[in-house]
């Protein structure tokens, strides 16, 4: 085992960040040409948080989501990671969890983030208790 595991196995990890959805097209195909989406865990952190579970270690990770279906898979897929929510706060109204679209292919690669009014950009120095 490398020590770049062991280590991330020995520690507990607190990621601040995006917790969203992505939809991908399969491999080549653009988006405008795609039959149907695969959807998972989307956000930079999240992610993270989610690969630190996988490899053993412990994560959680600090955000807010929206208070709609999508904020709850958000939390549901986050545990299914192992990552822990306890510090995922909620919000209403007009905030919502951002979307991303990927495509994966070499000619013509698009990406698009909707992020409007997103519900992470909501954390105050509240979400983070010492």
């Amino acid at each position: 085992m490398s020590a770049l595991i062991e280590g991330i196995r020995q520690n507990d990890f607190i990621i601040v960040g995006r917790a969203g959805i992505d939809f991908f097209t399969d491999a080549g195909v653009a988006v405008e040409d795609a039959e149907s989406m695969s959807v998972d865990l989307g956000g930079s952190s999240a992610n993270i948080g989610a690969g630190i579970c996988k490899l053993g270690g412990r994560a959680a990770l600090v955000t807010r989501v929206s208070d709609d279906s999508i904020g709850s898979y958000c939390i549901n897929r986050l545990r299914h990671y192992g990552v822990d929510t306890q510090y995922v706060g909620s919000v209403g109204g007009e905030f919502r969890n951002s979307l991303a679209v990927y495509e994966s292919r070499v000619e013509g690669h698009r990406n698009v983030i909707y992020r409007n009014g997103a519900a992470d950009f909501q954390m105050d120095e509240s979400d983070v208790s010492s």
